[in-house]
């Protein structure tokens, strides 16, 4: 055993800990108080074990300086030139040693254990917390072996504590992801949060069978589960390097309206990148979402409004059976299930010597930078502004938002499919639009529209795309129209 003064040298690679902190890999200046930079180093650092002894007391919180502040010690207490950790995730948690070649300087998460590494380290005994920490290559290998033998994969993104109910779905596998956001790297409020985990899956039995600072890894029900403490971006992609497909994706009570989300995983940024590597078909179940314009707090699914389109992808609900469920409810509404699958537009043209028109089964938002203009609902105009963060002002010039009887002449007096295309053609012809798009308009009303278009004689529009969601949209419309393969350039019927 070492004597208490007899000099002692620890290099970080000495030490059965991994969780320093990565975003200190490059040099951070901090201009007060000293003007000095603050940089994780892997160098050797000398000091006697009674000194060794104080900093382990002052990484688990055991001492305290003069004014009762374990977070700055006094140079008396600890012998760092700096030594600060902060009870929330954004303050850097460090130990520096000013020497003649440069500042030492140890950036780290976890004090506690890194103070129970050290320890162990000074008695010369292996540490518990070695065979925890090699959880996270684990983690990858699971991830790996899962690609390779094909499982189905159920990622939850920003799941709380409350997992229990996803391992009623058909799945192969339940990933799920919660960064606890500002307190993360806090041990104690991991455990707490994997403890309430443990709550909502009540009696059952649950095998633990690895634990590490980002993750738990466990069994459930004869599946596999792996519960990541990081930010869902990242779990994300550690699923698409490993080749894995989702196949299944919950988007419910993720927090974005309470809870410390800082984005709505069932926004259109979110759920493209979900999407783009989700399986040939993927169950989608959500509480909210402001895609999916279904009424969750009435507990309805119109029929009109089953389907959606994003990107290549077709989100759909046909089957009443499967399109509500009452396995769990979040703090939106109802749960609503949707099938994603692979999408190919289908397009029907009708053109005339001065004009060409196309139905085209497509979301306006994939096509917006090829039209001149739109006329759009305001509810739209703004999800295009706010959820596919297209520019205000190109939305600004580009659209102009119409009332709801432009959609529904129903509801308006003295109102008709045909006035919303007249009204459509006009401000075409008054803004100059070579090609307009627009949603779906005119409730399936459509016989007079051939008759209007034949006879318009505006210099403005070229080219009408009408794009529709709910493939029952246009129906009687698609009967006087050729199908075609393409909306680009001149078109080649099938």
């Amino acid at each position: 055993m070492p004597q208490e003064t007899e000099t002692i040298t620890i290099v970080p690679s000495d030490l059965e800990f991994r969780n320093w902190d990565k975003r200190f890999s490059k040099e951070i200046r901090f201009p007060m108080p000293n003007d000095y930079c603050v940089r994780h180093e892997e160098s050797p650092i000398s000091f006697k074990k009674n000194q060794w002894a104080a900093i382990i007391s002052w990484l688990k919180g055991e001492i305290k300086d003069g004014y009762g502040s374990i977070s700055e010690p006094a140079k008396e207490i600890i012998p760092w030139d700096e030594a600060r950790f902060g009870k929330d995730q954004r303050r850097a948690k460090y130990l520096v040693k000013h020497t003649n070649d440069g500042n030492i300087c140890w950036c780290f998460d976890e004090p506690d254990k890194l103070g129970d590494a050290i320890q162990y380290y000074l008695k010369g005994e292996k540490s518990p917390f070695s065979q925890e920490q090699s959880a996270d290559g684990e983690v990858e290998t699971i991830l790996t072996e899962a690609a390779r033998e094909g499982r189905r994969i159920l990622f939850y993104p920003s799941s709380g504590e409350d997992l229990k109910w996803v391992f009623d779905i058909d799945c192969d596998m339940v990933i799920s992801a919660d960064y606890l956001y500002g307190v993360n790297t806090e041990s104690e409020h991991r455990r707490s949060h994997w403890k309430g985990c443990i709550k909502h899956f009540g009696q059952e039995d649950v095998k633990l069978l690895s634990s590490t600072k980002e993750a738990r890894v466990y069994e459930f029900k004869g599946k596999r589960g792996i519960h990541l403490f990081k930010e869902n971006k990242e779990v994300l992609e550690n699923i698409k390097n490993t080749g894995n497909r989702i196949s299944c994706f919950v988007g419910v009570c993720d927090g974005c309206r309470e809870g410390g989300n800082t984005y709505c995983v069932n926004d259109p940024e979110f759920l493209t990148q979900v999407v783009s590597i989700s399986s040939p078909r993927m169950l989608y179940i959500t509480d909210h979402s402001n895609i999916i314009p279904y009424d969750t707090y009435k507990g309805k699914c119109a029929v009109h409004n089953l389907e959606y389109i994003l990107k290549d992808k077709r989100f759909f609900g046909s089957d009443p059976t499967i399109c509500k469920s009452n396995q769990h409810s979040g703090g939106y509404g109802n749960v609503v299930h949707y099938m994603v699958s692979n999408h190919t537009p289908t397009v029907y043209e009708w053109r005339n010597q001065r004009l060409r028109v196309t139905i085209e089964h497509d979301n306006i938002a994939n096509h917006f930078s090829e039209i001149s203009g739109a006329l759009l609902s305001n509810y739209t105009k703004r999800v295009l502004e706010e959820r596919y963060c297209f520019p205000e002002s190109e939305c600004e010039n580009k659209i102009v938002t119409v009332d709801h009887e432009y959609f529904r002449p129903s509801i308006g007096k003295n109102w008709s499919s045909e006035e919303s295309l007249r009204k459509l053609l006009k401000t075409c012809e008054e803004n100059k639009w070579d090609t307009v798009g627009t949603t779906a308009f005119g409730e399936n009303q459509h016989s007079g529209f051939i008759g209007i278009l034949d006879k318009w004689n505006g210099q403005y529009p070229k080219w009408i795309r009408l794009f529709h969601l709910d493939s029952n949209d246009y129906a009687e419309l698609k009967g006087k129209f050729a199908v075609v393969t393409t909306t680009v350039g001149k078109s080649s019927e099938q």
